[in-house]
């Protein structure tokens, strides 16, 4: 994270402000569960920003800024805070085969560089299509650990397959 602060001109007695903000901190869990308490030990905090703090907003906008351009020769990204989906289009399947594998390659190997984990098992596929037609199955390298699904939920909106959506906002 200091390095990103560096990077953007933060210096001097400001990105050591910052590194006293986030060096040396110390969390534990602690579980309520049928009247009775668990507690973990101590332990230090190696990454990340204090949970609801005023600027862990702040700073997870500026950990994440460079990620959109690594993908989007490839593909359209669309994040909102913490929420991501790329959107990728092409004129045929090979194509899309192509720029769907490249991407997530990309993705994971931006990941590794910034000391995240990509989990694949919470990514998911789906291929849209304007008719009512069967959409043909792709072949994706990371389709054995990514699901395909004909439907999916983003920012509260429900799509599907064909582009028929529903608002389930009002349901919150």
């Amino acid at each position: 994270m200091l390095q990103k602060l560096s990077h953007y001109g933060v210096q001097g007695i400001y990105v050591n402000w910052f590194e006293s903000y986030l060096r040396n901190r110390w969390q534990k869990v602690i579980i309520s569960t049928h009247g009775n308490n668990y507690s973990s030990n101590w332990e230090t905090v190696t990454s990340g920003v204090p949970q609801c703090s005023v600027l862990g907003p702040l700073l997870f906008l500026i950990y994440i800024n460079d990620f959109p351009y690594i993908i989007q020769q490839i593909t359209k990204p669309v994040i909102y805070a913490d929420d991501t989906c790329t959107l990728v289009s092409s004129e045929n399947d090979m194509g899309l085969e192509f720029k769907i594998d490249d991407s997530i390659y990309q993705i994971r190997e931006w990941f590794l560089v910034n000391g995240l984990t990509l989990s694949l098992a919470k990514m998911n596929i789906i291929k849209f299509s304007s008719t009512k037609s069967k959409a043909e199955h792709i072949y994706i390298r990371y389709l054995n650990t990514i699901k395909e699904t004909d439907g999916l939920k983003f920012l509260g909106l429900q799509l599907d397959k064909f582009l028929n959506w529903k608002n389930h906002i009002d349901k919150l």
